[in-house]
């Protein structure tokens, strides 16, 4: 519009000469071959890139909004819908975020962020079976993935199946050594197999990583002082 009134004025100050087809119709179709000529795919993942930072900077919510202008852009694809998953889930809007992931599988079956993005609401919700479903196509689609496989060992030991999920959860901590949660998740399945000094090495690395960690210092001292607790892990 700024730009249309600029011509408009330097027509009145004879400037410039407006040709003789000059009009909204001409405009229209200046207007139509420019929106061709642009990259839509590239141009969302700019804004995936963008909306990335913007998550790191606290700004979740700006995030998000890039993303979805991102999606009309691409129309859609299952990258930027899985990445409109996480920033909604993190964002405490579990029906939104569920719905994003739910297009992704239904733009591309099998997508491995948008099976683990369900798994993990899932899990979440205490719904286990439903999460294992989801959290093991993941890890078919992606198995080398420590947050995939994270919970997926989450989700058996909370159903008491400490045996499978300490392979995964050793998996996780291999491939990401330095993430306290995955150590902590581990030192718990382990010690509710009471293989207690392998516990307490990973509780002893998770407080190392996040001295802050209040279930990694609960279970340390469960052992320190011989007793066992109960945890969640996540």
């Amino acid at each position: 519009m700024l730009a249309l009134d600029i011509v408009v004025r330097l027509a009145a100050e004879k400037i410039v000469t407006l040709t003789p087809g000059w009009g909204p119709t001409a405009v229209d179709e200046v207007a139509s071959e420019v929106k061709a000529g642009i990259d839509g795919p590239r141009y969302a993942r700019e804004l995936y890139h963008l909306s990335q930072l913007l998550d790191v900077l606290g700004q979740t919510d700006q995030a998000l909004k890039r993303v979805e202008e991102g999606l009309r852009m691409s129309k859609d694809d299952a990258d930027g819908l899985c990445l409109a998953g996480r920033y909604a889930w993190k964002l405490g809007r579990t029906r939104v975020a569920a719905d994003f992931f739910q297009k992704a599988l239904d733009r591309q079956p099998g997508t491995a962020c948008a099976e683990e993005g369900l798994g993990g609401l899932l899990l979440d919700q205490g719904n286990l079976q439903s999460a294992i479903a989801h959290l093991s196509a993941a890890a078919g689609a992606a198995p080398d993935s420590p947050s995939v496989l994270n919970l997926l060992g989450v989700a058996y030991a909370r159903l008491g199946q400490h045996d499978r999920a300490v392979p995964l959860l050793r998996r996780a901590s291999e491939l990401l050594p330095k993430e306290p949660a995955i150590h902590r998740n581990l030192a718990l399945a382990e010690e509710r197999l009471g293989r207690f000094h392998d516990a307490a090495l990973h509780y002893r690395e998770a407080l190392r990583l996040n001295p802050a960690d209040p279930e990694a210092g609960a279970g340390l001292k469960r052992l320190t002082a011989g007793t066992v607790g109960r945890g969640q892990g996540r």
